[in-house]
């Protein structure tokens, strides 16, 4: 149904499964160490305005994730000084 909408899915919450969560999170950690996986990060490099950094970012990033546009995890960067 949802490809007939051309909709789409973002997250997903299954409470009902809870009790399998720490199984499977020590099963993502180790992909993420041994580099079976490695998590895709966004730093808005074809957002509207470029790279998204600061406050600003931060509602550019949402209009960003909400576009469609984005690959991965949406990343804003901060200056470390501040």
């Amino acid at each position: 149904m949802l490809l007939l909408r051309s909709a789409s899915v973002s997250g997903f919450f299954l409470p009902q499964y809870s009790h399998l969560f720490p199984e499977y999170v020590a099963k993502l950690q180790k992909m993420l160490q041994d580099g079976t996986i490695v998590p895709k990060l966004d730093f808005g490099l074809n957002a509207d305005g470029g790279e998204l950094r600061g406050l600003d970012g931060c509602v550019r990033g949402v209009e960003y994730l909400l576009s469609g546009k984005s690959l991965g995890k949406v990343v804003v960067k901060f200056d470390e000084s501040s």
